[in-house]
């Protein structure tokens, strides 16, 4: 009879649960529903926060993209470049920093929670989604955009006026109206798990679908130092 091994029960022990975590990290950051006739996609997800982006009140913003691998680092190469290409006044960067970075086609659909403060627990909290037009204006609020990037995009896109408004015609965006939220699990500066369900309306308000968002999503510093 061959000796038991503690060592080699620990790395079964060990793997099995990395496995589960990957498996429920996947299977907890989902996107369900369409927006006027598409079908978005946001298997990879991020979080930032800013603890005094409504004065007293913080703020934490959930990033759910199909980037591939590390959003994260997509996240903060992509911004990197884009402000430092709007800061040099070169369009041709911008392009650039839009094309080289990333996909030709990709979604990003972020959720911004206001909260009282960011480095408390907020496991259970429940938010209330906000008129599409409205701001948020308590702690308890919250509302999500969706964008989608449908193409390249090339320097006929930049005019002076779209960079100022960040509207361009290779995005597509939709916002959400009304809806309901929650944080579900909440590990202060490090990690968050929620849902969000709730209609998605055009520019003027019309009704384009309705999504079920998951989320389960690891901060990225990066990128908060990049937003804020």
């Amino acid at each position: 009879m061959r000796g038991y091994d503690s060592s080699m029960e620990t790395f079964m022990t060990r793997s099995i649960l990395l496995l589960t975590a990957l498996a429920l990290t996947t299977a907890c950051t989902t996107v369900s529903g369409d927006i006027d006739g598409e079908n978005p996609s946001g298997p990879n997800a991020f979080f930032i926060q800013e603890d005094e982006a409504y004065g007293e009140d913080g703020q934490i913003q959930v990033w759910m993209t199909d980037v591939p691998d590390d959003a994260c680092g997509t996240y903060s190469d992509f911004l990197d470049d884009y402000y430092d290409a709007l800061n040099s006044f070169s369009v041709e960067e911008v392009v650039e920093a839009w094309n080289d970075n990333l996909p030709e086609q990709t979604w990003l659909t972020v959720l911004t929670f206001r909260v009282d403060d960011v480095r408390d627990d907020l496991s259970g909290l429940e938010f209330q989604g906000v008129d599409w037009d409205e701001p948020l204006e308590d702690d308890d609020e919250m509302h999500v955009v969706s964008t989608y990037k449908n193409r390249h995009a090339d320097e006929d896109d930049f005019e002076f006026g779209d960079i100022i408004s960040g509207d361009y015609d290779f995005v597509d965006d939709w916002r959400s109206d009304e809806g309901n939220g929650k944080i579900t699990a909440h590990s202060p500066d490090e990690s968050i798990r929620g849902t969000f369900s709730g209609f998605f309306v055009e520019d003027d308000g019309d009704d384009v679908g309705e999504l079920d968002l998951r989320f389960t999503a690891q901060r990225c510093r990066s990128v908060e130092s990049e937003v804020y």
